[in-house]
């Protein structure tokens, strides 16, 4: 019998029966029409190779990101460039906040003789990070992960504590992965994209899939130096960024770029991250304030995920999170009248335990 254990990601919504998914945390907008229209309309180019060099795609993510063509690489997905980077520079040390995503330890356990540190955030600060980090990168540490905001507290990283960070990891050589794969979807988060030139071991990577919710497209891109770009495209499979991904990406780059798709979107974010805050709160939840499109909370009440699950309702299970323990869950902040559903299904389940 195979043994039951936490997903390791959301979105694990094969072989269940879900009708409300929160694990996964996407825009509660959905997928643009047009965005649907690119996939599409890609069908037509199905017969030629992707441009090996990825002429266009750059470009276009260039002149919206205010970066260098030669600065950028589209990948599949995100996550396809952490265990390359991490191939690449071999690092023997290398340092994780304490919760974050899961596949920066991943693609670090590639290498066996790399040393993962922890640097937990406390829960008294509500898991946001503050500048006793900077004690932890010495000149042992290789290599340094961090999201911002950060998977799964949702927390953003402040300008000015980015600032030092990058000039701490300056001084003591270390290597910096960003993540940013949740920024234009919070609130006062900005980017170190442009920053690549200034520090040449700061990689950037961004993700189209919470943004635009294309998580099936793997649209994703790496922004560094051109001398880094050369090394990470030589480690990663050619065409890997597919016609599908490339045509989605140009015009998840046009919603960027014009309109009020990211305005709409923030704005529904953060209305339904307060009403999902508030209520949470209100039914004896611990909640932790968040920036972003997705919420921590912790309920002592057991197998709630297997509960929620018998009303069609998928959460993240949060206790493979290094730092965290059974508990704890992340769900994304979807629409309202999805929102509201979930609400519903949580007080009748609280009401029947007593627990809170």
């Amino acid at each position: 019998m195979i043994e039951k254990k936490p997903a390791i990601h959301g979105g694990d919504v094969y072989g269940r029966e879900v009708r409300y998914d929160f694990s996964v945390s996407v825009n509660p907008l959905g997928t643009p029409p047009t965005v649907k229209d690119a996939l599409v309309a890609a069908v037509a180019k199905v017969g030629a190779y992707p441009d090996l060099f990825q002429r266009d795609f750059r470009e276009r993510v260039a002149a919206v990101d205010g970066v260098l063509p030669s600065q950028v690489w589209g990948g599949n997905g995100a996550s396809e460039f952490f265990p390359v980077i991490v191939d690449w520079l071999r690092p023997k040390r290398a340092l994780l906040w304490s919760p974050c995503f899961s596949g920066y330890r991943r693609a670090l356990a590639t290498r066996s003789d790399c040393e993962i540190v922890e640097y937990p955030l406390s829960e008294r600060d509500g898991f946001a990070p503050t500048d006793a980090a900077l004690g932890a990168i010495t000149d042992e540490i290789d290599v340094v992960f961090w999201a911002n905001p950060n998977n799964p507290t949702g927390k953003i990283v402040p300008s000015s504590l980015t600032d030092r960070l990058l000039e701490r990891c300056a001084a003591t050589g270390t290597a910096v992965v960003v993540d940013e794969s949740f920024l234009r979807l919070a609130d006062g988060a900005e980017s170190v994209r442009r920053r690549v030139s200034k520090f040449p071991k700061l990689f950037v990577v961004d993700s189209f899939t919470k943004l635009f919710a294309i998580p099936g497209a793997r649209v994703g891109y790496l922004v560094t130096r051109e001398e880094n770009i050369e090394k990470v495209a030589a480690g990663l499979p050619e065409w890997n960024l597919s016609t599908f991904a490339a045509e989605a990406g140009r015009e998840c780059l046009n919603l960027i770029e014009s309109g009020t798709f990211l305005e709409d979107s923030r704005r529904v974010v953060r209305e339904e991250r307060r009403y999902l805050t508030d209520a949470l709160r209100g039914l004896g939840l611990r909640v932790y304030d968040s920036d972003a499109n997705f919420l921590l909370f912790y309920c002592p009440t057991p197998n709630l995920t297997d509960r929620l699950l018998e009303r069609k309702i998928l959460i993240r299970d949060c206790r493979n999170f290094s730092g965290l323990s059974e508990g704890y869950y992340r769900i994304a902040v979807l629409d309202h009248e999805k929102n509201a559903i979930l609400v519903a299904a949580l007080a009748e389940l609280l009401g029947e335990n007593h627990e809170i």
